[in-house]
């Protein structure tokens, strides 16, 4: 049997928070990173868990819930461009291995008014009504659609605003 002594090549993380460049920051603190890409109906996910034996990110860097993280990892010469992530939530761990901070931020909004539930009824409207009026309360623009014929009835009971197709944030 032939014995493997060659390292394997290590990633390496490059992180923006609120479009500074933070990874020289992070990077000697960095545990664990998970980048959970989804095809479809659920948001990007980004975990990162920091070592905090030093108290770094108890008062210095605390990541604010809201903040925005940009996310690329460099491996082996290719690049990954994991995208840019808005901190749904942090949790700050004080346990007898070593302190930590993990970080969790989601693709998608973390503005709750768009993800809260809301029962509308949109009788007599056509869909582009629809997306427009919900792009314009929570500062979305359509990108495609055209008038069309009105609907019969629509309830938006079962579903979060942000799962009406066809808008991107401006």
């Amino acid at each position: 049997m032939t014995e493997i002594t060659k390292t394997p090549p290590k990633p390496t993380v490059k992180l923006l928070y609120n479009g500074k460049d933070c990874t020289t920051d992070f990077s000697k603190y960095l545990n664990r990173l998970t980048f959970q890409d989804f095809e479809d109906e659920q948001s990007d996910e980004l975990t990162i868990t920091l070592n905090n034996n030093d108290g770094f990110f108890s008062n210095n860097w605390y990541p604010e819930k809201g903040a925005k993280l940009t996310c690329d990892i460099l491996f082996d010469g290719e690049i990954c461009n994991c995208g840019t992530f808005t901190i749904d939530d942090n949790t700050l761990d004080f346990s007898t291995s070593g302190d930590s901070v993990e970080i969790k931020a989601l693709a998608t909004s973390t503005n709750f008014a768009v993800r809260t539930k809301k029962i509308k009824n949109h009788t007599g409207k056509t869909l582009i009504q629809i997306a427009n009026e919900i792009g314009k309360n929570y500062g979305f623009k359509v990108l495609a659609g055209r008038a069309g014929s009105k609907l019969a009835q629509l309830n938006s009971d079962n579903n979060k605003n942000e799962t009406f197709s066809g808008c991107s944030k401006t």
